[in-house]
């Protein structure tokens, strides 16, 4: 068996473990906050990159060939 504590030592380990496990908790929600910001940001990329990609194709469909007017003359006829 181990040595025998004595109680303030004991409180001692017990208030320098319950500070580790808080540290190691506190971390996690850091970490997890910073992942579901990067996610957001992600989406809102994706999200802004299909509406640019709506807009460009919706604007390829609508415009008019500029200056595409073709004359064709007219046939001359033989003489008789």
């Amino acid at each position: 068996m181990g040595k025998r504590l004595t109680p303030e030592q004991h409180q001692e380990l017990l208030d320098t473990s319950l500070r580790n496990v808080r540290e190691l908790v506190d971390r996690i929600e850091a970490d997890e906050a910073a992942d579901r910001k990067e996610q957001r940001r992600l989406l809102a990329g994706i999200a802004v990159a299909a509406v640019l990609l709506v807009v460009v194709v919706t604007v390829m469909m609508v415009r008019k060939p500029a200056g595409t007017t073709m004359t064709i003359p007219a046939a001359k006829t033989a003489p008789r």
